[in-house]
């Protein structure tokens, strides 16, 4: 992600990147406005509905233990959830962090080898192919197995 970004930057596609996400976020702000208000007038129309059975605290009393049951399903499922996209995310940051740094190894040995007192050329094309190494062990795609590691669904 971090290369793409700075791509973006270097060839100028910043400026149409941003103009094409303010203008992605306006239409969902909007549409999501939009959403929210049918989901309002649904929810006056079946309190109304209820109303008419139960009468009108009868229908307060319903809405809200059911309103109170979806936030605590809802925050359930997020605590189930959290540990195992953390633990993603920690071995994502992981393994970023590890080829960032064997790129960057890379990309310093020939320098290294041209200063007074440096690793000397012959050492650089083997200290390269040890970072090789190292890099594509860092950056090994993991298995489908591991991706979907969020349990039952």
């Amino acid at each position: 992600m971090l290369g793409s970004l700075l791509a973006a930057v270097i060839s100028g596609e910043a400026a149409a990147t941003a103009r094409r996400l303010r203008t992605q976020a306006i239409v969902t702000s909007v549409l999501g406005a939009i959403a929210l208000l049918g989901i309002v007038f649904l929810l006056i129309a079946a309190y109304l509905y209820l109303s008419l059975w139960v009468g009108a605290l009868g229908a307060a009393l319903w809405f809200g233990c059911v309103f109170i049951a979806v936030a605590l399903l809802g925050y359930l499922a997020y605590r189930i959830t959290a540990k195992a996209r953390a633990r993603r995310e920690a071995e994502r940051r992981k393994s970023d962090l590890a080829s960032v740094a064997a790129a960057t190894a890379l990309a310093a040995l020939p320098t290294l080898g041209l200063r007074a007192g440096g690793i000397g050329l012959a050492a650089t094309p083997f200290l390269m192919a040890v970072g090789y190494l190292i890099l594509k062990e860092n950056t090994r795609a993991t298995s489908p197995k591991d991706e979907d590691d969020d349990g039952p669904r």
